[in-house]
């Protein structure tokens, strides 16, 4: 059961291009079941009639097929003679070389052990590690894998609000350590969900993946004006301005912020980042911002991409 249709609500849906998101939609987040459309996204009025016509038509022609997934067993154990020799079995430990302290930190942030993780940074603390190299070669290498698992699908929101939680822990105690220390600054980002919207789970993913990327990330929060935007902009010399959705009906809101910084005559000095559920490239052609992402890793590399490069502009 649930909601279905945000990413194709659009005027210019085709029914074949309706109907293969659907049928591929319902394949892939509901195999071997029987779908019942809870809800309609967007409010009233936001809908397009074609894209209801054609999701109802969809899912239809899934709830009527039958659905059953392939089932690979593995063969019937037997009892075998009582003088054959058992196999020997090596175990992991066996097989793999130990990790390093820093190696043992990345692991333990990915997996979201925030009490052990503590412990190992305060271990490489007091064994004479640079906190500098604890956060750069430990948190951030663990947080890029993270990154890199959750754009391949191998894990998913939870385990990345998890991760976090436990990388804010751990830089709260790297910090009084680095008072002074001349840590790299990629570049200055200003980030937020745009006005309207109150979703903050993927911007603070994404504050996250650019934070452990060397970025100065400025959060504005949610329900944020285009004029917000535009004004952290200029006043802390941002060169990235991320804007955030997760509804069709405020996802217009970005258009507002592209236009503002044309009035404003920064344009040219800071790229527009859009990302959030209901958003696509071709949005983000049609309302002249920079670069969509699909995932936080993504935004995150990106955007190191793009202040480099504004760096490295005369």
């Amino acid at each position: 059961m649930g909601g279905l249709g945000a990413a194709i609500d659009r005027a210019d849906s085709t029914p074949e291009e309706i109907l293969a998101y659907t049928k591929d939609t319902l394949r892939r987040c509901g195999p071997g079941g029987h779908y019942i459309p809870s809800i309609t996204y967007g409010m009233f009025g936001t809908v397009f009639p074609h894209v209801d016509q054609y999701l109802n038509e969809g899912i239809d022609a899934y709830n009527a097929d039958l659905h059953m997934p392939d089932m690979h067993l593995p063969p019937i154990p037997h009892r075998g003679s009582a003088s054959a020799p058992a196999p020997a079995v090596s175990t992991v430990a066996e097989e793999t070389q130990p990790l390093t302290l820093l190696e043992r930190i990345a692991k333990a942030l990915e997996r979201g052990q925030q009490k052990k993780l503590l412990q190992l940074c305060q271990q490489a603390l007091d064994e004479g590690h640079d906190p500098q190299e604890i956060l750069s070669a430990g948190l951030v290498q663990g947080m890029t894998e993270l990154g890199e698992a959750f754009s391949a699908n191998r894990v998913f929101v939870p385990e990345m609000l998890i991760a976090a939680r436990c990388m804010t822990a751990a830089t709260a105690l790297l910090k009084p350590y680095m008072t002074g220390e001349a840590s790299e600054i990629v570049g200055r980002a200003c980030i937020g969900t745009v006005q309207g919207d109150m979703h903050d789970i993927g911007k603070n993913l994404v504050k996250i993946m650019m934070e452990g990327s060397g970025i100065e990330v400025y959060d504005l929060g949610t329900d944020v004006t285009p004029e917000q935007f535009v004004t952290a902009a200029q006043e802390h010399h941002c060169g990235i301005i991320a804007c955030s959705s997760l509804l069709t009906t405020t996802m217009q809101n970005m258009r507002g912020v592209v236009e503002l910084t044309k009035e404003r005559g920064i344009r040219d000095k800071v790229k527009i980042m859009v990302g959030g559920a209901p958003i696509s490239q071709s949005f983000c052609d049609e309302i002249g911002a920079d670069v969509y992402t699909e995932d936080a890793a993504s935004a995150a590399r990106v955007a190191v991409s793009l202040l480099r490069a504004q760096t490295c502009t005369p």
